[in-house]
């Protein structure tokens, strides 16, 4: 009863198990953003594209306490494209736009193996939009 007394709110940063928040999941790339600002290989000089992506992740929503900001959001959703990602669906537009833009494609995919060109690949992780399990394939 707990859940259905209080549902989603500040009191709780918005996060409630019985309860749909489309932003919450925005956490890890809000974090992301966080994180740059203090650690050096969070910095991501080697992806523009993506450092400008995730500036765009609005989270904190009706948190009144500032340190308080990074533990959830509001949900909102109503689409922030192409200016804000309000939501996981967002995000999921401005990711794939990111990585399959015909443009910028070769050029992000060539940054991807110059960082990565120097480690051992441990195999390959399908996930997919769908009810599908995420999968992965470990290199032979």
């Amino acid at each position: 009863m707990f859940y259905i007394k209080y549902g989603l709110d500040g009191w709780n940063y918005y996060i409630n198990s019985s309860e749909v928040n489309v932003s919450h999941d925005l956490r890890l790339m809000y974090d992301i953003t966080l994180r740059k600002k203090t650690i050096p290989s969070f910095a991501l000089p080697q992806f523009p594209a993506l450092h400008s992506l995730l500036y765009k992740v609005e989270y904190g929503i009706g948190i009144d306490n500032p340190k308080n900001k990074p533990y959830g959001t509001m949900p909102n959703i109503d689409s922030g494209i192409p200016d804000k990602i309000h939501n996981v669906q967002d995000a999921y537009i401005m990711l794939e736009a990111l990585i399959n833009h015909s443009q910028k494609q070769i050029v992000v995919q060539t940054q991807n193996n110059d960082v990565y060109e120097h480690m051992t690949k441990l195999g390959d992780l399908y996930v997919y939009s769908t009810d599908k399990p995420i999968r992965f394939v470990p290199t032979k």
